[in-house]
């Protein structure tokens, strides 16, 4: 796992480095600077550093999978397992595969609800216009082709649009769900019904 804060006040992080863990924090704020491609910048470091052919000495193992999730989203236990098993179902097209953002009622929620909705591909996977970058699994012929840092903010929109071209699609699963967004959702942690 590659964990990247890009500039928040934290203070000490939350977790430690570990064997399977590394830690990026930047700190890149400074009076006047406007953010337009932050995240892009933060999710290029985080991605290269994890596609690093060498790290620590030793060979670094190419991922199968690579999912993006942002600090804001509260997940289910095994939600990624999940989401690998979606991965095998999906039509040769797919270029991302969300989760869908619910609110505390189990309700759809943003940013789910912002992007626009162009149907389903099945009953349980709908074809959204761009994907959320919430809580997102990558297809590697979208990796080979963008890099984030490329992107202004919105950047998902951006990549989106980016995308078009490549006759591939973004989907959202209804099977797998997530609470967003952590300084909303946090305070349901304890009132989340085990699964």
């Amino acid at each position: 796992h590659i964990l990247v804060d890009d500039d928040s006040d934290i203070g000490e992080f939350p977790v430690k480095a570990s064997p399977s863990r590394r830690i990026i924090l930047l700190k890149r704020d400074y009076t006047g600077i406007i953010h337009k491609n932050g995240l892009g910048q933060a999710l290029q470091l985080g991605l290269d550093y994890g596609l690093q052919a060498f790290c620590n000495e030793k060979p670094n193992p190419v991922p199968d999978n690579i999912f993006l999730i942002e600090a804001d989203v509260i997940v289910r236990e095994e939600w990624d397992k999940k989401m690998l098993e979606v991965k095998e179902t999906l039509p040769e097209d797919w270029l991302t595969l969300d989760v869908q953002s619910i609110d505390k009622e189990g309700n759809l929620t943003y940013p789910t609800t912002i992007s626009p909705r162009l149907g389903y591909e099945r009953p349980d996977l709908e074809v959204m216009k761009y994907p959320d970058f919430q809580s997102c699994l990558f297809s590697p012929r979208l990796l080979e082709k963008i890099k984030f840092s490329d992107y202004a903010s919105h950047f998902d929109v951006m990549v989106g649009n980016a995308t078009e071209g490549m006759g591939g699609k973004h989907y959202s699963t209804t099977k797998v769900k997530s609470l967003h967004y952590f300084n909303m959702s946090r305070k349901f942690l304890n009132e989340i019904p085990k699964q």
